[in-house]
């Protein structure tokens, strides 16, 4: 009974990241003990995780952008996991809040309400004997992101886009 249970985890699993590839693998760096699986899938083809207009280096400023939510979303999300679960996340689509001006000369991005972070993921819970408890996909618009901002959050980079992540893990993660 229990290995069944196991294998319904794996296949449901399977179904929420696909078949991966070496490059969203390669994103993820998840350890084998690791409660927490942030991974990444094609983020070349994000709609917008860019920290400049005009990067200097496009790909270690995507791989920047990329290590400051998996390692937000690890230390948070095991907060509201109870022990010995495990949650996996796979990230299809990002956008973050705001956009860099028109005219092309500003490399800065102004936050507004009319342009949210949106986040489109799959994403698991798994009991400790790996049978999937929850699991769905997510099209995440943070459309009241400007509400959300915590001042533990306010100094730090990404502030509007945590909060959102942090407001849908505390209503979802919990088992």
């Amino acid at each position: 009974m229990k290995t069944s249970l196991v294998l319904q985890g794996v296949f449901a699993l399977a179904s929420v990241f696909g078949s991966l590839a070496p490059s969203a693998v390669r994103a993820a760096s998840p350890t084998p003990s690791a409660r927490v699986v942030v991974i990444f899938d094609h983020p070349e083809r994000f709609s917008d995780i860019k920290l400049l207009r005009y990067p200097i280096d496009e790909v270690k400023d995507r791989n920047h952008v990329m290590a400051v939510f998996r390692d937000y979303i690890t230390q948070r999300a095991v907060a509201y996991l109870p022990e010995g679960y495990h949650f996996y996340v796979r990230f299809t689509d990002m956008g973050l809040a705001g956009q860099f001006p028109p005219g092309g000369f500003w490399d800065y991005r102004v936050v507004t309400r009319n342009f949210p972070p949106v986040f489109v993921f799959g994403w698991a819970i798994t009991d400790r004997s790996g049978a999937v408890v929850k699991m769905a996909s997510e099209n995440l618009i943070g459309a009241d992101f400007m509400d959300l901002g915590s001042n533990a959050l306010e100094n730090e980079p990404y502030h509007f886009e945590k909060a959102v992540l942090d407001d849908w893990m505390r209503e979802n993660l919990r088992v």
